[in-house]
């Protein structure tokens, strides 16, 4: 598991560093920062799995601001900080499992790294259900289903029941039929790529941020050549794809 310390106290950083030393070997400190500019920095060079992160940095910033300035979807977040009255807005940032207040009690830190293990397991098997594909029966075109799981739920729609793949700032999301909601899963887009060219091929890559399902292509404008779904989303058609590679037939 990789960490990062975000601390503008030096003792205050130097202390979790040895209590994390002496408990959790398993834990790998990448890197740490003394104030906000370096705390952007380290996150998005390391991308952690987890970040202790102080709130008042004595900067221009606090650590609120640094994770709004960054971009990991699956890094986890344990707060330490001396404003306890914080804690409420600390546990409305996404990802965020714990809040410790200065001294860090042991219990309290063990308790906290368990939810980040937790997290980290469920993660790592959604993400095993999702790529894995009962490649050993092969694809069943009517019966075929798809896990797709994030940190509060798992959905199991039917691979024909996605209408298309959408990437969003290091995020998958997919567009289901019915009454299924949207579902966003911390993947690439290539790695689906890859597993709809394996198990499916009504599925084709359209463009850098989309996976469109040929069977829900319902239309075409030419003026704007724009490719309309059954769920009424256009999409545009990159300039060197033409509707043949969409569709894989030329229609008439």
């Amino acid at each position: 598991m990789k960490a990062v310390i975000v601390d503008d106290k030096f003792s205050a950083r130097e202390d979790l560093k040895d209590v994390l030393q002496d408990l959790f070997p398993e834990i790998t400190l990448v890197a740490e920062a003394g104030n906000a500019a370096d705390a952007v920095l380290a996150l998005e060079k390391h991308r952690p799995d987890l970040v202790f992160m102080d709130i008042d940095l004595s900067s221009d910033r606090t650590g609120f601001e640094v994770l709004e300035a960054v971009n990991i979807p699956e890094m986890y977040v344990v707060f330490v900080s001396d404003y306890i009255e914080l804690a409420v807005k600390a546990f409305r940032i996404n990802n965020t499992l714990d809040f410790l207040s200065k001294p860090i009690d042991e219990n309290h830190l063990n308790e906290a790294i368990g939810r980040v293990k937790k997290q980290l397991a469920l993660q790592s098997n959604a993400a095993e259900d999702t790529t894995k594909y009962n490649a050993e029966k092969g694809p069943k075109p009517t019966q075929s289903r798809i896990t797709l799981s994030d940190q509060h739920r798992m959905l199991f729609p039917y691979i024909e029941d996605i209408i298309f793949l959408e990437a969003d700032n290091g995020t998958v999301d997919f567009y289901l039929e019915g009454k299924m909601p949207k579902m966003s899963v911390t993947r690439t887009l290539g790695e689906y790529e890859d597993f709809f060219k394996k198990y499916n091929e009504s599925f084709v890559r359209c463009g850098r941020s989309y996976i469109l399902n040929r069977e829900k292509v319902v239309g075409f404008i030419r003026e704007t050549r724009a490719i309309q779904m059954s769920n009424g989303k256009e999409i545009p058609l990159p300039a060197k794809m033409t509707i043949k590679d969409l569709l894989g037939y030329e229609p008439d």
